[in-house]
């Protein structure tokens, strides 16, 4: 990224609210790779991207995590 660059993305966290109703009862065909916040940051640094760059933000639900990466 350029220097004053901004990047989101984000993830469903392993550790949600009501992670089985998704799966088992709602049975919502796509399978979602959740991961921990933790594993979000390895993936980002192992893609090069320097922690200090990195920033997360768990919404208001439990449900995602929000990844900023600000250069």
């Amino acid at each position: 990224m350029r220097d004053g660059g901004l990047m989101i993305t984000g993830n469903m966290n392993v550790n949600r609210p009501q992670k089985d109703f998704l799966h088992g009862l709602m049975g919502w065909v796509p399978n979602v790779m959740m991961r921990s916040i933790k594993e979000g940051f390895k993936l980002l640094q192992k893609s090069g991207i320097p922690k200090e760059f990195i920033t997360a933000t768990v919404t208001a639900s439990g449900v995602y995590t929000v990844f900023a990466i600000e250069t």
